[in-house]
Order: C-alpha cells, then structure tokens, then sequence
C-alpha cells in the first residue's frame, strides 16, 4: 500500500476541483463521511486521473462508544504493519479520487480537556446541522490498529489498538499543554521514580525508591504478588470476598488489606482518612469477568453485580489518582454480546483523558503454563507516556531467540513433597478409575478456572493438589492459601507470572521516562 510513486504516476503541487483549489495540508471531507488531510496529489500521466494521497480522521461517533459523541469531534486513524519500516503516516495514508471530495475543511489538534480549543464559535452558526457541515473539525485523538504483517491486516488479525491524546508537540501550535502540566493537573505532584520514597532511619536508608501499586478486586493476591516479584511496591488491596483477602492478607503483612466492595472503597478513599494513602503510581482492576466469558451461557445470580464492578472502574481511578492503570479481562468481552461493556470501559478512560493500548494475550507467551487468552488494557494518565505492550518472553519450542513454554511437568516437578495443600495420594481416582493420559511436556490443555477447568494430572489417576493447581496458574511456592474456597482463590486469580512480565515492563518504561537508572530484577 502507499507504493513510491513512480512513472506514469507523478507528484503535482495543487489541483482545482469544483470550486476548490487543494494542496497539500489541506483537509477535506471525502463522500464517506470521512476526512483526508493530504500529504500527496498524484497524476496518472496516461489517463489523467488525480487521486489524493493522505491521512484519514473520522468522526468520534464511529468508534461505536469508544469516545463521546460531540459536534465536530474526529480521531486520526492508524493502521500499522509490524514488519514495515514506515513511518505510522506513510504506512496509514488512504489514497481518494479527487472526484470524492465534497468540500474543504479545517481541523484543529489539541490535547486540551473538551470544550477548550473547539475548532468553532457555536454562536455564528444557526444550527448544529450547519456546524456539522461548515464548521472547523477538532482532533483530540488518535486511533492506531497493529497487525504482524500486510496479510494479517487483510484478514483483520489484529495484534494490538491503542486510543492515545495528541504530545504538544503534535498540537496545533497555541493549542497544545505540556505532559508535566496535565499530570498535575489530573495528580498534583508525582515524583519521579516512584512514590515510596526511603527515609533515613539511624543514620541507615530503609529501602530504595520504588513505584508504588494499588490492586483492586485484588482476591488471593495473584496480581499483587505479580507486582512483588517485579519490584513494586505494595500500598493496598480490596475485595469483597471475605477469605480471598484473609489469603492476601497472609502474604502481604506490610500492606493495607480492605475487605469491601469497590463503592465503599471509593468513598473510603473520598473522604478525609483516605487521600494520599490511596494514592499509587500504579494500579489494577480485575473486576469479576465471569458474565463476558464465552462458557457463560446461563444467566447467573452474580451477573448484575459482576457488569457493575465493571462500571466502578471509573469512580476507583478517579478516587486513587493514578499515573497507570492496568486491568485484566476474558478476552469473550469483545465478542459481539459483551462488545458494548468494552467500549464502555474505554469510554469512561476517554473521558478521563487516559490514553489506553489493549491486546488479546495468549499467557503461554508469558511463561503461564496453561492454554489461556485474556484481554489486557494498559491505561496511562493526562500528560503520562503510554507503556507498551510487553513482548512475548516464550514460544511453543524457544524459536525467535525467546524461552520454550513452560510445560505442566517442569512446574510439577519444582514443587516439594512436603508443599502445604499438596497431598498427591489422596486424590487418586475412585474405584481405580482413570482417565485418558496425556502428555505433560506440554501447556495445561484447558484453562484454568474455578473448578479446576476439568484439568487432572497428565497420569490420568488422579486430580491436581491445590498446590500443583496454584503453581500451574502461575503462583510461587511461598504464597500461601488460607480460608474455605481455595480453588477458586486460585481459579479467579491474575497469574503472578503473567503480572510480573506485565509490571516489569511498565516500570522499565516508567523508569526509562522518569530517568531512573535500572536496577537488578527483584528475586523472591
């Protein structure tokens, strides 16, 4: 797409069409509905026809939710080949006959909060009919799709979108804010670095400076014991569920353990004993998914309370304030059932003015040794760079330079006979019956879920141990499990290896943006 342009096709300055003279930088609305901002105006020496070459904006309304519907609103679109080498504008310019243009436009781009720096006065027009048609267009957005390659992009195979706001420097000039200023403007101060500042103590520093992390719907701590593993440091956690926080309170003494539901926490953190000891550099929501998964078939007693943990997203990060948000869903909430729920989380991160990359991530390529895909958001604050998606550390057999999957026996064999929860006899088979074998040099060939997922151990004799459950979803050997219910701690949990090569990637980049000098891996 966008080839060199060579002969019979040249470059011409400027063309007249209707009553229009276009050039370069110039903005038009094209038949669709859509605008092309043009970078190139080529000529077919041979036929005569004159085709625009440039970038396309469409109006907010298209994104099916992802961003409110305001008059003369519109993003820039992207679509980006991993394999190419362009810049983002050359690989996503679009090519129009110059016969699609229907009139030109202007656009504006700002990253100032709506309605600062509308590309209109409302009052020199008589209706919004008229703004829409005649009125300046305003871009505080950018939209950017991610495929492997051309032929991935072909087939709709995406890898990764992202929603960003425009850098200053991509503002129109006089319309643009500075990253400090709008990162005050949504936190106040942030010190670079982290937050958890050492203090001296007997003449002896307690610790280093470390990014600070909040988990919420946090269960049995599977993302925050993720977050310790990557060298963050843990401030709080909350959950409704009574036994899933006595076991997250037993691993993380030093931190504060709030059994609630996510509104009470909000209003907790609202009030005057709250403020800055909720405040975190870092936090993630996994709230209940259970309702977007595709094996949810039958409507359950929970659903409505899991969809509106969904929409307490908004009102959590609002209340803690911080740089990044990550959160970690079914991959089924994209599906054309759920799709709306998705676009509403987006939604409440735009009217935030968070910009936000999401993937579908297979967790294998995370070190998870089980067959697991989830959806994965990372959301970054006004004036906050957006942290990339982390690359995948394990391949099915170690090609690309990268570490083999870790298989089911390999985790097994690293758990102790003496393990709490781990007592293999007991959970050999009834009757002597046995089920099909299967080879454990291999991933888990299901998921893992509350109730086990109807996983058993690749000898077909018995069930899994809670223990070798655990280290299958990704949990080290000293994290402990208390309380009733500890399968489904273990099933709901975020596998701490997953949120580990997830943290230690934010942090690198928040380290490499703060200027911070890298430190050893944390080693549990």
């Amino acid at each position: 797409r966008n080839p060199p342009v060579m002969q019979p096709l040249m470059k011409i300055e400027t063309v007249y069409h209707m009553k229009f003279l276009l050039r370069p930088k110039k903005t038009v609305e094209i038949s669709d509905g859509d605008f092309l901002h043009i970078t190139d105006i080529i000529r077919n020496t041979l036929s005569g026809e004159v085709t625009l070459r440039g970038i396309r904006y469409q109006r907010c309304n298209a994104l099916n939710g992802m961003l409110e519907r305001k008059l003369n609103e519109i993003c820039l679109f992207y679509e980006i080949d991993i394999d190419d080498p362009r810049t983002p504008s050359e690989q996503s310019a679009i090519e129009v006959p110059v016969e699609k243009v229907n009139f030109l436009r202007h656009i504006r781009r700002t990253n100032l909060s709506f309605p600062l720096g509308r590309n209109f006065a409302a009052e020199q027009f008589r209706s919004s009919e008229e703004i829409a048609a005649e009125g300046g267009l305003t871009a505080r957005w950018k939209y950017t799709c991610k495929y492997h390659s051309a032929n991935d992009r072909y087939n709709n195979r995406w890898l990764e979108r992202s929603l960003e706001t425009f850098s200053e420097q991509e503002c129109t000039n006089g319309y643009g804010v500075s990253n400090a200023e709008r990162r005050f403007q949504w936190r106040g101060e942030t010190i670079m670095g982290g937050s958890h500042v050492p203090s001296l103590m007997e003449g002896n520093w307690t610790g280093s400076q470390m990014l600070t992390f909040g988990d919420g719907f946090c269960g049995a701590g599977g993302t925050t014991r993720g977050a310790v593993m990557a060298g963050l440091k843990v401030k709080w956690g909350f959950d409704f569920w009574e036994n899933a926080c006595k076991t997250w309170e037993t691993n993380f003494k030093d931190a504060a353990c709030y059994c609630m539901p996510s509104d009470k926490f909000v209003r907790m953190a609202q009030s005057s004993s709250g403020g800055e000891d909720i405040k975190v550099d870092i936090l993630h929501l996994s709230p209940p998914c259970q309702y977007f998964s595709p094996a949810h078939t039958v409507n359950g007693v929970d659903d409505e309370m899991n969809t509106a943990s969904l929409y307490a997203v908004l009102e959590v990060v609002k209340a803690v304030r911080p740089r990044v948000v990550t959160l970690e869903q079914t991959f089924g909430i994209l599906g054309a059932k759920c799709r709306w729920y998705f676009s509403s989380v987006i939604h409440m991160f735009a009217t935030l003015r968070f910009s936000v990359r999401w993937a579908i991530v297979p967790l294998s390529t995370w070190g998870l040794p089980q067959r697991r895909h989830r959806l994965i958001i990372i959301g970054a604050c006004p004036g906050e760079i957006l942290p990339t998606m982390p690359s995948p550390t394990h391949s099915e057999s170690g090609e690309g330079g990268l570490k083999p999957f870790v298989t089911v026996n390999e985790t097994l064999s690293k758990i102790p006979p003496d393990a709490d929860h781990h007592d293999p006899d007991r959970l050999v088979f009834a009757d002597g019956r046995e089920m099909r074998p299967w080879d454990g040099n291999k991933i888990l060939p299901r998921a893992m879920t509350t109730s086990g997922g109807q996983n058993y151990h690749p000898s077909g004799t018995r069930d899994f141990t809670l223990r070798e459950y655990a280290c299958l979803q990704g949990f080290p050997i000293n994290h402990a499990f208390v309380g009733s219910g500890i399968k489904k701690q273990i099933g709901n949990a975020v596998p701490p290896c997953v949120a580990k090569v997830l943290f230690k990637s934010i942090k690198r980049n928040l380290d490499e943006a703060d200027g911070v000098v890298a430190a050893q891996d944390f080693v549990l």
